[in-house]
């Protein structure tokens, strides 16, 4: 199972994805345009699993514009929907804090546009702090989306009247 977000320049374009962020449960792993992005083409393969936050409207149709010959025919648990079926409505930073998942201080606060904005600090004027700082939350995104799927899973659990484990 792989928890995927990926990040973008503002654009919604085949090279606008600037950040792909996978973790599987135990290790994340980001890839970074003009570093290693296209390395992601070479390692989805190995998950059978995506779980995203509103990637069947965002994240995997850029990824298809991007990676083409990548068939996506993966299982995709698009927590969005899920959640808003179980009640929680607005984003995922929103909903992250309705559940009290709190974020590091460095990235509480950030949204989808601040992003964009440290992706353009990093690549006009080679801002590594930007950088490192987008990566963390890309980061906090990804390993986030696996305790929002224990917790809708197990929501879900108990209204189908199964008991929870």
């Amino acid at each position: 199972m792989g928890f995927l977000d990926i990040e973008t320049n503002g654009g919604l374009g085949a090279d606008d994805i600037t950040v792909i962020g996978v973790y599987d449960g135990d290790e994340s792993r980001i890839y970074v345009k003009g570093r290693d992005l296209d390395r992601f083409a070479e390692d989805a393969s190995r998950f059978a699993v995506w779980v995203t936050f509103f990637g069947g409207g965002f994240d995997i149709p850029l990824l298809r514009r991007r990676f083409p010959r990548l068939p996506f025919d993966q299982l995709h648990i698009d927590l969005c929907p899920t959640l808003r079926r179980l009640g929680f409505k607005g984003g995922l930073k929103h909903i992250e804090n309705t559940l009290g998942i709190q974020r590091p201080p460095e990235v509480e606060g950030l949204g989808g546009w601040d992003a964009v904005r440290l992706w353009r600090q990093y690549r006009r004027h080679g801002d590594k702090d930007a950088l490192r700082l987008l990566l963390a939350y890309n980061r906090e995104d990804i390993e986030n989306l696996s305790l929002l799927l224990a917790f809708a899973y197990g929501r879900l659990k108990t209204a189908s009247g199964f008991p929870a484990s």
